[in-house]
C-alpha cells in the first residue's frame, strides 16, 4: 500500500534524499529496534535474489506493509461490507446516429468523474473504449485533478467508426479526500457522437458524479482549468463502486507506525534466521538472531493488538453497525 511509504524509514548516507526509505513521517527508523544489528546482518544475510543488503531491506519493509494489511482486513472482515458494489455502470453511450464530432484542436476530451462522498469507496475502471471517425493511436490518459499528476496512459489504436475497448483495471481511492478524476485524450480527429446516458451531467446524489469535460492542452490538469462539454468525444468507461478497507487503514497510518517498525525488524531478522550464507553473523549469532526476530514479532503483535481493539468505526455505508444489546425491564 503506497500510503504506508515514508511511515517509517531507514538512517543511511547511501539512500538519495527523495528515496522513500530514507524518510519517515512518524520519526521511527529501523535503528531504532533495541538491539539491532544495523545494515550489516542484511548485507551477511543477502542471497541470489538480493544485490544488496538494501535490497532485502526494502522487500522485507514491503512485506511488513503487506502482512499488517492483511491482517488489519482480517480483524474487520465481519464488519466490512465486502461484497457491497455501490454502482457498477457504463458511462458513455454510442449514439445511433453516428452524427460525427469535429475535433477540438488543444483540447483534451473526455470523462470527470468526483467522488466527493467521505465514505469509504474504491472506484474500480474496468474498461474504456473509444469510437473515432479515424484510424489513430491515442495516448489516454488519466489525471488526478486534485494536483494535476497523470496516473495513468493507455494506448488505444482506433478503428473507423467500430467502438475499440482495453482493459484498464485501475483501482482509485483517497484516504479521507474527494476523488477528481479526468479520463480522457488530445483531440487531433473527429469522434462520433457519445453522450452520458443522454445527458450532459449525471449525479448519484451521495456517491458519484459524472460529466463530459474538456480542458486546454497548454494547461496544468487541474480542478481550476476543467470545462464541461456536450460530449464524451467519443470516450466510454464501464466503472464499478465498491467499500475498501484501505481507504481507512491509510487514514489511520500513524497509528500503526510502531507496529510496522517491529514487523519490518522481525521480516529482516527472519532473513538472518534462515539464511544459507556463511559468515560470523548468521552462523556464530544464530540463536541471538531468531530471539531478537521473535522479540520483534511480540511487541508488533501486542501493538497490533491495542490498536485493532480500540478501534472505532466508521459511520457510513461501508461499515455494518452492531447496536449493543439492551435490556429493557417493563413494569406492568
Amino acid at each position: 500500500m503506497s500510503c504506508f511509504e515514508g511511515l517509517v524509514g531507514l538512517k543511511n548516507t547511501c539512500l538519495s534524499n527523495t528515496d522513500l526509505l530514507a524518510m519517515s513521517s512518524s520519526g521511527l527508523w529501523l535503528q531504532n529496534l533495541t538491539g539491532f544489528p544495523g545494515i550489516k546482518i542484511a548485507d551477511a544475510s543477502i542471497n541470489e535474489e538480493y544485490k544488496t543488503g538494501i535490497d532485502l531491506i526494502r522487500q522485507s519493509l514491503d512485506n511488513a506493509i503487506k502482512e499488517l494489511s492483511i491482517q488489519f482486513r482480517t480483524h474487520l472482515s465481519n464488519k466490512l461490507q465486502h461484497d457491497s458494489i455501490v454502482e457498477n455502470e457504463t458511462v458513455g453511450f454510442f449514439n445511433k446516429d453516428r452524427k460525427i464530432k469535429p475535433a477540438q484542436t488543444n483540447y483534451w476530451r473526455g470523462i470527470r468523474v468526483e467522488l466527493k462522498n467521505k465514505s469509504h469507496f474504491e472506484l474500480f475502471i474496468s474498461t474504456v473504449s473509444l469510437l473515432l471517425n479515424s484510424v489513430e493511436v491515442v495516448d489516454l490518459k488519466i489525471f488526478d485533478l486534485t494536483n494535476g499528476l497523470e496516473l495513468k496512459s493507455i494506448a488505444i489504436t482506433t478503428i473507423q467508426g467500430v467502438p475499440v475497448t482495453v482493459q484498464t483495471n485501475e483501482s482509485f481511492f483517497k484516504d479521507g479526500q474527494r476523488l477528481d478524476l479526468f479520463i480522457g485524450y488530445l483531440s487531433i480527429e473527429s469522434s462520433l457522437n457519445t453522450t452520458i446516458t443522454g445527458c450532459h451531467s449525471c449525479k448519484r446524489v451521495d456517491h458519484v458524479r459524472i460529466t463530459a469535460a474538456k480542458i486546454l492542452n497548454s494547461v496544468p490538469k487541474t480542478t481550476a482549468n476543467i470545462e464541461s462539454a456536450s460530449d464524451t468525444g467519443g470516450l466510454s468507461i464501464n466503472y464499478s463502486l465498491s467499500c475498501t478497507v484501505d481507504a481507512f487503514l491509510c487514514q489511520s497510518k500513524n497509528l500503526f507506525a510502531w507496529a510496522l517498525l517491529h514487523k519490518w525488524g522481525s521480516n529482516v531478522m527472519s532473513e538472518a534466521v534462515y539464511s544459507r550464507r556463511l559468515n560470523s553473523l548468521i552462523n556464530l549469532d544464530s540463536e541471538l538472531n531468531k530471539a531478537l526476530g521473535q522479540d520483534y514479532e511480540n511487541i508488533y503483535m501486542a501493538s497490533m493488538s491495542a490498536v485493532l481493539n480500540n478501534t472505532t468505526l466508521p459511520n457510513d455505508i461501508c461499515f455494518k453497525c452492531k447496536p449493543p444489546v439492551r435490556n429493557v425491564v417493563r413494569v406492568p
